[in-house]
């Protein structure tokens, strides 16, 4: 997939696979990424502010549908789901 000029979303961007996913997106050419989580990590604001017009945090609760809607009020090429269960791969596996 070619992220060159594209505009890209990407959920969970605070943690521990989204951080790196963002900056990842901008290395391999996308124009914006809306770095979207219900909360903000440390890394997720460095890298906001490394990268501050390239970047919109987007601070919102996926959970509810006209949340989800919202976030397509902007043209989006390119989803990446990486939101997941916070904690340990033993706690993931018991939900």
């Amino acid at each position: 997939m070619k992220f060159e000029n594209k505009t890209v979303l990407v959920t969970g961007a605070s943690g521990l696979v989204g951080v790196p996913l963002v900056e990842k997106c901008l290395l391999e050419g996308a124009k914006r990424v809306y770095a979207v989580d219900i909360r903000l990590s440390d890394k997720l604001l460095e890298l906001s502010k490394k990268y501050p017009n390239d970047i919109e945090v987007i601070l919102t609760d996926l959970t509810y549908l006209h949340n989800c809607e919202n976030l397509f009020n902007n043209k989006i090429d390119i989803v990446i789901h990486a939101a997941g269960i916070k904690g340990s791969p033993a706690r993931a596996a018991k939900q």
